[in-house]
Protein backbone atom coordinates (compact mmCIF):
# COMPACT_ATOMS: atom_id res chain seq x y z
CA UNK A 1 0.00 0.00 0.00
CA UNK A 2 1.09 3.55 -0.63
CA UNK A 3 1.23 5.98 2.28
CA UNK A 4 -1.20 8.91 2.07
CA UNK A 5 0.24 11.96 3.79
CA UNK A 6 0.53 15.72 3.33
CA UNK A 7 3.42 15.49 0.81
CA UNK A 8 2.89 17.09 -1.55
CA UNK A 9 0.68 19.38 0.54
CA UNK A 10 -3.03 19.56 -0.13
CA UNK A 11 -4.18 23.03 -1.23
CA UNK A 12 -7.50 24.90 -1.19
CA UNK A 13 -7.96 23.80 -4.80
CA UNK A 14 -9.26 20.49 -6.14
CA UNK A 15 -6.40 18.10 -5.36
CA UNK A 16 -6.30 14.53 -6.68
CA UNK A 17 -4.58 11.59 -4.98
CA UNK A 18 -4.97 8.18 -6.64
CA UNK A 19 -3.13 4.97 -5.74
CA UNK A 20 -3.46 1.68 -7.59
CA UNK A 21 -1.86 -0.07 -4.60
CA UNK A 22 -4.42 1.28 -2.12
CA UNK A 23 -3.82 4.00 0.50
CA UNK A 24 -2.84 3.70 4.13
CA UNK A 25 -3.09 6.61 6.56
CA UNK A 26 -0.47 5.49 9.05
CA UNK A 27 -0.67 5.67 12.83
CA UNK A 28 0.14 9.13 14.14
CA UNK A 29 -0.10 10.74 10.69
CA UNK A 30 -2.99 13.10 10.10
CA UNK A 31 -3.98 14.02 6.55
CA UNK A 32 -5.85 17.30 6.03
CA UNK A 33 -7.23 17.81 2.52
CA UNK A 34 -8.10 21.47 3.28
CA UNK A 35 -10.69 23.24 1.09
CA UNK A 36 -11.38 22.43 -2.53
CA UNK A 37 -13.22 19.64 -4.24
CA UNK A 38 -10.61 16.93 -3.63
CA UNK A 39 -10.50 13.34 -4.88
CA UNK A 40 -8.81 10.64 -2.81
CA UNK A 41 -9.06 7.25 -4.48
CA UNK A 42 -7.45 3.97 -3.38
CA UNK A 43 -7.73 0.97 -5.66
CA UNK A 44 -6.23 -2.45 -4.97
CA UNK A 45 -6.59 -5.92 -6.47
CA UNK A 46 -4.88 -9.11 -5.32
CA UNK A 47 -4.99 -12.83 -6.04
CA UNK A 48 -5.29 -13.97 -2.44
CA UNK A 49 -4.93 -12.12 0.84
CA UNK A 50 -6.52 -9.40 2.90
CA UNK A 51 -6.78 -6.04 1.12
CA UNK A 52 -8.29 -2.57 1.58
CA UNK A 53 -8.62 0.27 -0.92
CA UNK A 54 -8.15 2.82 1.89
CA UNK A 55 -6.92 1.84 5.36
CA UNK A 56 -7.05 4.42 8.17
CA UNK A 57 -5.31 3.08 11.28
CA UNK A 58 -4.83 5.15 14.46
CA UNK A 59 -4.84 8.30 12.35
CA UNK A 60 -7.27 10.74 10.74
CA UNK A 61 -8.18 11.63 7.18
CA UNK A 62 -9.91 15.04 7.20
CA UNK A 63 -11.69 15.89 3.96
CA UNK A 64 -11.76 19.62 4.71
CA UNK A 65 -14.26 22.17 3.49
CA UNK A 66 -14.91 21.24 -0.14
CA UNK A 67 -17.24 18.81 -1.83
CA UNK A 68 -14.81 15.91 -1.73
CA UNK A 69 -14.87 12.38 -3.13
CA UNK A 70 -13.21 9.67 -1.05
CA UNK A 71 -13.36 6.29 -2.70
CA UNK A 72 -11.81 2.93 -1.76
CA UNK A 73 -12.07 -0.18 -3.91
CA UNK A 74 -10.69 -3.59 -2.99
CA UNK A 75 -10.83 -6.88 -4.84
CA UNK A 76 -9.26 -10.31 -4.28
CA UNK A 77 -9.86 -13.88 -5.35
CA UNK A 78 -9.76 -14.96 -1.71
CA UNK A 79 -9.40 -13.20 1.63
CA UNK A 80 -10.96 -10.43 3.67
CA UNK A 81 -11.59 -7.40 1.46
CA UNK A 82 -12.60 -3.82 2.35
CA UNK A 83 -13.21 -0.76 0.25
CA UNK A 84 -12.56 1.57 3.20
CA UNK A 85 -11.35 0.20 6.55
CA UNK A 86 -11.12 2.45 9.63
CA UNK A 87 -9.50 0.76 12.66
CA UNK A 88 -7.78 1.26 16.02
CA UNK A 89 -9.10 4.72 16.79
CA UNK A 90 -8.77 5.95 13.21
CA UNK A 91 -11.18 8.54 11.84
CA UNK A 92 -12.50 9.68 8.49
CA UNK A 93 -13.90 13.20 8.86
CA UNK A 94 -16.02 14.43 5.96
CA UNK A 95 -15.85 18.12 6.91
CA UNK A 96 -18.09 21.00 5.84
CA UNK A 97 -18.78 20.26 2.16
CA UNK A 98 -21.20 17.93 0.42
CA UNK A 99 -18.94 14.89 0.28
CA UNK A 100 -19.19 11.46 -1.34
CA UNK A 101 -17.63 8.58 0.58
CA UNK A 102 -17.75 5.30 -1.30
CA UNK A 103 -16.36 1.89 -0.46
CA UNK A 104 -16.57 -1.13 -2.75
CA UNK A 105 -15.27 -4.63 -2.03
CA UNK A 106 -15.42 -7.94 -3.88
CA UNK A 107 -13.98 -11.40 -3.26
CA UNK A 108 -14.78 -14.90 -4.42
CA UNK A 109 -14.16 -16.51 -1.02
CA UNK A 110 -13.96 -14.58 2.26
CA UNK A 111 -15.54 -11.66 4.05
CA UNK A 112 -16.19 -8.37 2.26
CA UNK A 113 -17.26 -4.92 3.46
CA UNK A 114 -17.68 -1.78 1.38
CA UNK A 115 -17.01 0.43 4.43
CA UNK A 116 -15.98 -1.11 7.74
CA UNK A 117 -15.34 0.77 10.99
CA UNK A 118 -13.77 -1.27 13.81
CA UNK A 119 -12.94 0.77 16.89
CA UNK A 120 -12.82 3.96 14.81
CA UNK A 121 -15.10 6.78 13.68
CA UNK A 122 -16.71 7.91 10.45
CA UNK A 123 -17.88 11.52 10.82
CA UNK A 124 -20.19 12.87 8.11
CA UNK A 125 -19.69 16.51 9.15
CA UNK A 126 -21.91 19.44 8.28
CA UNK A 127 -22.64 18.95 4.58
CA UNK A 128 -25.23 16.87 2.79
CA UNK A 129 -23.00 13.82 2.45
CA UNK A 130 -23.50 10.50 0.66
CA UNK A 131 -21.95 7.49 2.37
CA UNK A 132 -22.25 4.36 0.29
CA UNK A 133 -20.85 0.87 0.77
CA UNK A 134 -21.18 -1.99 -1.69
CA UNK A 135 -19.76 -5.47 -1.20
CA UNK A 136 -20.02 -8.89 -2.79
CA UNK A 137 -18.62 -12.35 -2.05
CA UNK A 138 -19.33 -15.80 -3.36
CA UNK A 139 -18.79 -17.50 -0.01
CA UNK A 140 -18.57 -15.53 3.23
CA UNK A 141 -20.04 -12.77 5.35
CA UNK A 142 -20.68 -9.47 3.60
CA UNK A 143 -21.71 -5.93 4.59
CA UNK A 144 -22.26 -2.73 2.67
CA UNK A 145 -21.52 -0.50 5.69
CA UNK A 146 -20.47 -2.17 8.94
CA UNK A 147 -19.77 -0.50 12.30
CA UNK A 148 -18.15 -2.75 14.93
CA UNK A 149 -17.46 -1.09 18.30
CA UNK A 150 -17.01 2.19 16.48
CA UNK A 151 -19.20 5.12 15.50
CA UNK A 152 -20.87 6.63 12.47
CA UNK A 153 -21.78 10.25 13.24
CA UNK A 154 -24.22 11.61 10.69
CA UNK A 155 -23.63 15.30 11.49
CA UNK A 156 -26.12 18.07 10.89
CA UNK A 157 -26.48 17.86 7.10
CA UNK A 158 -29.08 15.90 5.17
CA UNK A 159 -26.95 12.80 4.73
CA UNK A 160 -27.68 9.65 2.75
CA UNK A 161 -26.23 6.42 4.15
CA UNK A 162 -26.77 3.29 2.11
CA UNK A 163 -25.28 -0.16 1.85
CA UNK A 164 -25.63 -3.08 -0.50
CA UNK A 165 -24.39 -6.60 0.24
CA UNK A 166 -24.50 -9.67 -2.00
CA UNK A 167 -23.43 -13.23 -1.14
CA UNK A 168 -24.37 -16.68 -2.36
CA UNK A 169 -23.51 -18.23 1.02
CA UNK A 170 -23.07 -16.39 4.32
CA UNK A 171 -24.52 -13.59 6.42
CA UNK A 172 -25.34 -10.30 4.68
CA UNK A 173 -26.17 -6.79 5.92
CA UNK A 174 -26.69 -3.59 3.94
CA UNK A 175 -26.04 -1.17 6.81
Amino acid sequence: MAVLNNEPPFTNQGDVRISFDGWIVSPGVGVDALGGDDIVEGLVAAGDGDVAGILISSAALDAGGGGDTIQGRGAAAGGAVNGILIILGGALNAGFGDDEIQGMAATNVGAAAGIEVVGGTLNAGLGADVIEGNAATGDGAVAGVEIVSGALNAGSGRDIIQGKAITTRGAAAGV
